[in-house]
């Protein structure tokens, strides 16, 4: 536009194309804004509904392995079964938390937590097999239990267990 077409306008005219123009602009951040807003929502829903239940789902699952290493200790060293409730309420604890961690993630969920979950049931089984049946099964049988009681198998088992939660927040 030259300068002498812009100074024929009127007042009123230029009064209402700078009005179009910052209405224009306005709808537009307005419009950015509600695209970032339902953006948000969508990952405040994530973070509600999937990544803060699987997170406090992992964080007693290591609370169910830590009972049942302790229901298996308090066994070989009393003797006595009901030492070994613990034990016997971590693993339904296990079973159930890795079903709820599985069903939050779902089947198109992260595989790194798929493998994590499967890692973490592959060094419970380890341990299971390794320390915590024989020692129960020796004490069951009156023989003296075993005096390792398997800290590596449940050092790995951790150390699966935090790498689950990790994935779980990535």
């Amino acid at each position: 536009m030259s300068r002498g077409r812009l100074r024929s306008w009127t007042l009123r005219r230029r009064v209402a194309v700078l009005f179009a123009v910052a209405g224009v602009l306005l709808a537009g951040i307005g419009g950015m804004a509600a695209v970032t807003a339902v953006n948000s929502n969508d990952n405040l829903d994530v973070i509600l509904e999937k990544t803060g239940p699987m997170r406090i789902a992992g964080q007693e699952l290591y609370s169910a392995y830590l009972d049942q290493e302790t229901g298996v200790r308090g066994y070989a060293l009393s003797r006595a079964a009901e030492n070994l409730q613990p034990y016997d309420e971590g693993v339904r604890a296990e079973r159930d938390l890795l079903a709820q961690i599985e069903g939050l993630n779902g089947v198109n969920g992260t595989a790194a937590i798929r493998t994590d979950l499967q890692t973490v049931r592959d060094r419970a089984a380890d341990w299971r097999r390794a320390v915590a049946e024989p020692v129960i099964a020796s004490v069951k049988a009156g023989e003296p239990a075993t005096t390792s009681i398997g800290a590596g198998q449940f050092d790995a088992l951790r150390r699966a267990v935090d790498d689950l939660q990790a994935s779980i927040l990535d």
